[in-house]
């Protein structure tokens, strides 16, 4: 795949502008490929406000292409030597405008591209070229259409070779095609602040991968289902698609999760009316408890491991059946986090026959409460495994799995994404005041919004580096356990416990010395995979 300048297209991914099309397809180039794009842009490197070039393509060897992009249908008109785009005459030809830009980029160039045979070309990706020739004057070798934009490669090599055999220049040496490079970069501003970075790359990150779209497939089809999926391979969005899927048909569906904060959000995605019963268990479990008997949730003052192990479990099924809800279909989000006596509770609220449905979605590398055992229902369940992490970019993926192998990788549309930024610390001093430098810069020069910061403690905050913080570069730090809202003016802060199964734009992790070593690759991993474009890591020295 090329090199591309800027990693991620500015813009939204729409089929529709003919500029996206072509950086689509360009990314494409094997990667010996450099690629830079600029929509437009005046004055600075060129001088000429009128300048501009949709795209500089380098093969880093010998040849550099500028390419001229226009949308719809393009048209010559012979008689009046005229192009038309979509029926409208165009005051300026695409091959003049592809000359100027090439004419300005070797005056501004001259010296990095003196050795280079540089040329131009034009990409019309919404029509196809009919004919071989005609009164344009144009070659065709040098108009990509929609047609060549689907062997890029091979097109692209032919044209190189007659550009080679027009100017004969002996071409680049390493070095000089770096600078070349470093010059265009550096010269045009691709250098993006990470604030707007971050929202160009939300458009790649949690998109439907034909690995989701075969399990949603399976889905239907299979009454009984385990969903295994690392962190980040859309096991939650599967999970609320197929209640979507399952409501349409009329069917009465219980979407359970564990966490609090992650029910709460995926509820407003259903109607108030809609015949799917978002919550926790424990939620859940309350309110059938309380509707038949008011006191005894508020009695159990120890609420430790034999009460959600035994004692509710015991109560619930103690629960006259005319008072229990019946559901055609339940769904287990999270599912790591249930204890086995909650599964055969569940299944005992399915309606009776054979249409009733029960799919359970979980990683058991996130079982932090050690609560996964089995899936204890019948008949036996049919299994699939999710892959492909739609939901961090690449450098976080890559980072984790070095840490702490699993058989998560990077879908391959998602993008690259910046550098793991790693902090050793001496004590608790020196992690507060680096973090709190951290994210001042963040807000400060790189325009990030406060509220998409989430900062995961090892312990309570009052015994955390934090006990003593109140704000950070003037906005308040709150915990998430009421609400988290990235749109907020505040600072967050959380334990994995809670903001398990959530995540935030940039997340900071406390690793602080009450990990065990052995345990440390998988709190690295059930922590960071919260993190979606940006991760800190800080460590004790």
């Amino acid at each position: 795949m090329a090199k591309m300048f800027p990693e991620v297209f500015p813009g939204k991914f729409d089929q529709n502008n003919p500029e996206f099309v072509t950086y689509q397809s360009l990314r494409k180039l094997p990667d010996s490929y450099v690629v830079l794009y600029s929509k437009r842009f005046k004055g600075g490197l060129f001088g000429k406000p009128e300048c501009e070039i949709d795209f500089v393509i380098s093969n880093q060897r010998d040849v550099v292409i500028c390419l001229e992009v226009k949308g719809g249908i393009l048209a010559y008109d012979g008689a009046q030597d005229c192009w038309s785009q979509n029926g409208v005459v165009m005051e300026k030809s695409p091959d003049r405008q592809a000359t100027e830009a090439t004419h300005c980029l070797l005056r501004e160039l001259s010296k990095e591209l003196r050795n280079v045979n540089v040329d131009w070309a034009l990409c019309f990706p919404q029509c196809s070229v009919v004919g071989q020739a005609g009164a344009t004057g144009v070659p065709v070798s040098r108009i990509f259409d929609e047609t060549r934009l689907v062997n890029i490669s091979f097109e692209l090599s032919k044209l190189e070779q007659e550009i080679r055999s027009t100017f004969g220049r002996k071409g680049m040496t390493p070095k000089e095609s770096h600078d070349l490079v470093a010059r265009l970069t550096r010269s045009i501003g691709f250098v993006q602040i990470l604030g707007v970075r971050f929202a160009r790359e939300a458009e790649q990150l949690i998109q439907v991968t034909e690995e989701q779209c075969e399990v949603l497939a399976d889905l239907d089809i299979n009454p009984r289902m385990i969903v295994h999926g690392s962190a980040g391979t859309g096991k939650t969005i599967l999970a609320q698609e197929f209640a979507k899927r399952l409501a349409a048909k009329g069917r009465t569906v219980l979407l359970l999760f564990y966490n609090k904060g992650i029910a709460a959000k995926v509820r407003y995605a259903f109607e108030r009316d809609s015949s799917v019963t978002v919550s926790t268990f424990s939620s859940f479990a309350k309110r059938l408890v309380e509707a038949c008997e008011p006191d005894w949730w508020e009695a159990q003052t120890t609420k430790d491991d034999d009460f959600w192990h035994l004692s509710l479990p015991s109560k619930l099924l103690e629960i006259p059946t005319e008072k229990q809800p019946k559901f055609d279909a339940i769904i287990v989000d999270e599912g790591q986090d249930f204890k086995p006596e909650w599964f055969e509770y569940l299944q005992t609220l399915l309606k009776p026959g054979n249409e009733s449905q029960f799919c359970v979605l979980l990683d058991e590398h996130q079982d932090i409460f050690g609560h996964w055992k089995r899936f204890p229902c019948s008949p036996a369940p049919a299994k699939k495994v999710l892959t492909k992490n739609c939901r961090n970019t690449k450098s976080i993926v890559g980072y984790l799995n070095q840490a702490y192998p699993t058989q998560m990788v990077s879908f391959e549309k998602s993008p690259g994404g910046v550098p793991i930024v790693e902090r050793v610390v001496v004590n608790d001093i020196e992690e507060q005041t680096q973090l709190v430098r951290d994210i001042k810069h963040l807000i400060a020069n790189e325009q990030i919004e406060p509220g998409s910061i989430v900062i995961l403690l090892n312990s309570a905050k009052e015994a955390s580096s934090l006990a003593e913080t109140k704000a950070i570069a003037g906005f308040p730090l709150e915990s998430t356990y009421g609400r988290y809202d990235h749109t907020a003016k505040r600072i967050f802060y959380s334990s994995i416990e809670i903001f398990k199964g959530l995540e935030a734009d940039i997340v900071f992790v406390l690793l602080d010395d009450h990990i065990k070593a052995a345990d440390f690759p998988n709190a690295l991993y059930v922590r960071g995979s919260r993190a979606k474009h940006a991760l800190y890591v800080y460590r004790r020295k």
